[in-house]
């Protein structure tokens, strides 16, 4: 078969050709160069990226008859086409995963002791986490002093399983995920050498689906390749991979907002009978609302997201507490389709619950909104009732104007960025209910209901969270009082609304994540 697959028609040969893994290769290559090179490394890593490439490469370059100026091999003598047709007897590469046992260790030990043609004996062991009990044991003594002509390599998916007494004989090398971005380029390099056309929203799509490896993304590219005969398109990627459409992520997204239970199960039916499985579904729209999530967080870095335009006039109609619990949702819809005997139920059952968690939270707000303007109102009225006849013998009690609330605010802001836990702490396990005791026989312990709640405090401030807050605010002197003779120091006090607590800390958490970005 003349046909070559891409991942080997385009394996790296040059050690700076390598993707994602400058810190290795800059580190084998500067050993190299100042005569350092171990006789033994350790490569670990998730597959496809690029442990036994790296590995050839190191072969070659030691082995290469004449050096190119940067300390590359030439890839033009015969060590080199060699080693690059696995047709040079002083390079073994060996597969643990079916050359396991004692038998295949010995014969390694017994070829080591004669002299290479060429200038080092390479040994790659591939799954070295295969072998067996007896074959680590076999491998010690001759990995611990090898002769000064043989370098052995080995490569592992697994490091947890190979014996602590190998990996301190060996050099290790940790192997990363490549990035989606590093993916992308490396297939539109493919691309171009192939002449062939691919829109840039499947080439993302391919590298998500690879989850970090070159192999895994060069091979479902060639798939895509073959499959689609013209230009590459994202609707060909789903196909291939049973992905969903972001236009159906979308319309389900729009169904849990709106409540809208008849499309919601209209649009599972509807991609089950398409052949798609429930749990990729379940899936994709997680990773649909953590994009959703990284929009509406303010994330500057958006390469991992395939179209940020579209996500943010739907991100407006959602909260940051709604799509953590969605995406909650979803993540235990996935634990559960693994022992279900009907995951497309499953996924029903979540998506019912999500949509109805999404409508109760949405009542919720606004009953709270309505029922804080009605404290308001009642707190108007009953301060002007209350008013004397003889202003001069009572000053009345008015509720507090637009101003001083927005001055709550903003105190409160300032509070957020000076508190700490400990201090809140201390506070509310020690203060706040002495606090109370002490306020039984004043007005105001009336107005403190069970939902009121000191959620800040700083060296200078405390911050109360009530429903009535206009009407606490009338008698912030009293509390404040009372509050320096139980903690003996001057504690201003803050008093805010739940509304007005919720949004100062979506407001906190997007300042923050702006900042860490």
């Amino acid at each position: 078969m003349s046909y070559q697959a891409l991942y080997r028609k385009y394996r790296p040969q040059l050690l700076k050709d390598v993707v994602g893994q400058q810190h290795i290769t800059r580190t084998i290559h500067n050993a190299f160069f100042e005569d350092k090179l171990s006789h033994a490394y350790l490569f670990v890593g998730p597959r496809g990226t690029g442990k036994t490439s790296v590995a050839k490469l190191i072969a070659k370059t030691i082995n290469c008859e004449s050096l190119t100026d940067e300390g590359e091999s030439c890839g033009k003598c015969e060590t080199c086409k060699g080693i690059a047709r696995d047709q040079i007897a002083d390079v073994v590469e060996l597969d643990a995963a079916s050359n396991n046992g004692v038998d295949e260790v010995r014969d390694i030990r017994e070829k080591v002791k004669f002299a290479p043609s060429s200038k080092y004996k390479v040994y790659i062991i591939d799954e070295v986490h295969m072998l067996t009990t007896g074959a680590f044991n076999a491998l010690l003594k001759t990995l611990e002093e090898p002769p000064k002509n043989v370098i052995f390599i080995l490569a592992t998916t697994e490091a947890h399983k190979v014996p602590v007494t190998i990996i301190s004989r060996c050099q290790r090398f940790d192997f990363k995920r490549m990035t989606d971005k590093n993916l992308v380029d490396r297939m539109r390099y493919v691309c171009s050498q192939e002449q062939f056309q691919a829109q840039d929203n499947a080439l993302q799509m391919i590298a998500r689906v690879a989850q970090g490896g070159m192999r895994d993304a060069l091979s479902l590219l060639d798939q895509a390749i073959s499959y689609a005969g013209g230009e590459l398109k994202i609707e060909h990627i789903n196909e291939i991979t049973g992905s969903v459409s972001q236009k159906h992520l979308q319309t389900t997204i729009e169904a849990l907002v709106d409540s809208d239970k008849g499309l919601l199960i209209d649009q599972v039916t509807s991609l089950i009978d398409n052949g798609q499985s429930p749990d990729r579904f379940c899936h994709d729209l997680m990773t649909y609302l953590r994009d959703l999530l990284m929009i509406k967080s303010g994330i500057k870095s958006l390469e991992r997201i395939s179209d940020a335009s579209s996500f943010r006039s739907i991100s407006n109609s959602i909260s940051h507490d709604d799509l953590y619990q969605l995406i909650s949702f979803c993540e235990e819809g996935l634990r559960d389709m693994r022992y279900a005997l009907s995951p497309k139920i499953v996924l029903e059952t979540t998506l019912i619950k999500a949509a109805n968690y999404l409508e109760t939270d949405s009542q919720d707000s606004a009953y709270s909104l309505l029922q804080e303007k009605i404290n308001q109102l009642e707190a108007t009225l009953h301060s002007r009732n209350d008013q004397p006849i003889n202003p001069k013998v009572s000053k009345p009690i008015s509720p507090p104007a637009m101003r001083e609330v927005d001055e709550q605010v903003d105190k409160a802001w300032n509070v957020m960025k000076e508190a700490s836990k400990q201090n809140l702490t201390i506070f509310n396990s020690k203060c706040w209910s002495r606090i109370l005791e002490c306020l039984v026989d004043e007005s105001i312990y009336s107005i403190l209901d069970k939902e009121s709640n000191v959620v800040l405090c700083s060296q200078t401030h405390f911050v109360l969270v009530t429903s009535r807050s206009v009407e606490v605010m009338n008698e912030i002197d009293i509390i404040e009082e009372v509050t320096e003779d139980i903690t003996t120091r001057s504690l201003r006090l803050v008093v805010i609304s739940p509304n007005q607590w919720k949004s100062l800390k979506e407001k906190f958490m997007q300042n923050r994540n702006a900042t860490t970005v």
